[in-house]
């Protein structure tokens, strides 16, 4: 894919998934590869900044959909993010809430998160936190329906 179809791809994806999940406040920025762990890695969620900092050196290789599966689910860990830091304010101003207790998981293992390393079985404790599964369930719905 042309890169600057790829940098608008992104940019469309993430507006997308963030208005099914009602977020308006996450941004996209583009880095370079050596500013990840691997170039393999494609994007991460700045949680400080809400923006998702996209891997210019995975992106030049990525296909359509590895792009918009990507981006889904780095809106929905902004999502879960924001459920962590601003829940009483949503629940103020009776904005939809999750579960107190998924969101006690998740404030967990936001504060113990295991980072991809590029190796398989190292990974596997990454794949297993439940801000991951629901990261790839979400990505997966959105990527099926829209």
């Amino acid at each position: 894919m042309d890169f600057k179809l790829a940098k608008k791809t992104v940019i469309d994806a993430v507006k997308t998934a963030s208005n099914i999940i009602g977020l308006d406040f996450i941004d996209v920025q583009f880095e370079t590869g050596n500013k990840f762990v691997s170039d393999s890695v494609s994007s991460l969620f700045d949680r400080y900044l809400y923006v998702i900092k996209w891997n210019v050196e995975w992106l030049k290789n990525a296909s359509l959909e590895e792009i918009l599966v990507n981006a889904y689910y780095q809106v929905r860990i902004g999502y879960q993010q924001s459920q962590v830091e601003f829940r009483e304010k949503l629940i103020d101003e009776e904005v939809y809430v999750e579960e107190e207790e998924l969101v006690k998981v998740w404030e967990d293992e936001f504060s113990y998160y295991t980072e991809l390393t590029g190796n398989e079985l190292d990974d596997v404790d990454y794949m297993n936190q439940e801000t991951v599964i629901d990261a790839v369930s979400f990505a997966y719905i959105v990527f099926k329906h829209y």
